[in-house]
């Protein structure tokens, strides 16, 4: 038994957003490669510039090769780190969904006001009044 009175158009479901975690996922990658790079390219300055006689050490030692990948590898992971966090932190304002705010963005801080409040003499002292007590 078919209702006549129930309309036969279908409901308008919200479509579901599409889903960007590969998106994300492979621009996290790029930075962290980009991050490692830097990395390698910074223990290749700290060698070619024997900064605090770094090369002189690493050369000197017996396992050579195991303190250079240590130490391209820490910096590399470290920069990757560093930069991803910029990145994240960075994209925090980039999505297009805010369109029920308009303006012209964040306001800029007053920098006169804060230099004044800066450059203005300190506060004198004032006394103030104390009851004395006795504990005893």
């Amino acid at each position: 038994m078919v209702d006549k009175n129930l309309s036969s158009e279908p409901l308008d479901a919200p479509v579901p957003a599409k889903d960007k975690t590969g998106e994300n996922i492979r621009w996290l990658v790029g930075k962290a490669l980009s991050g490692f790079a830097f990395g390698a390219f910074f223990s290749g300055a700290l060698l070619v510039f024997n900064i605090a006689n770094l090369r002189t050490l690493i050369f000197a030692s017996t396992e050579k090769w195991l303190a250079l990948a240590l130490l391209t590898f820490f910096l590399g992971l470290t920069f990757a780190s560093v930069q991803m966090g910029i990145a994240i932190m960075r994209r925090a304002g980039k999505d297009n969904d805010d369109d029920d705010k308009p303006g012209r963005g964040p306001k800029l801080p007053d920098i006169g006001a804060f230099l004044n409040d800066l450059l203005a003499p300190p506060p004198q002292p004032k006394p103030i009044k104390v009851r004395s007590t006795h504990l005893y």
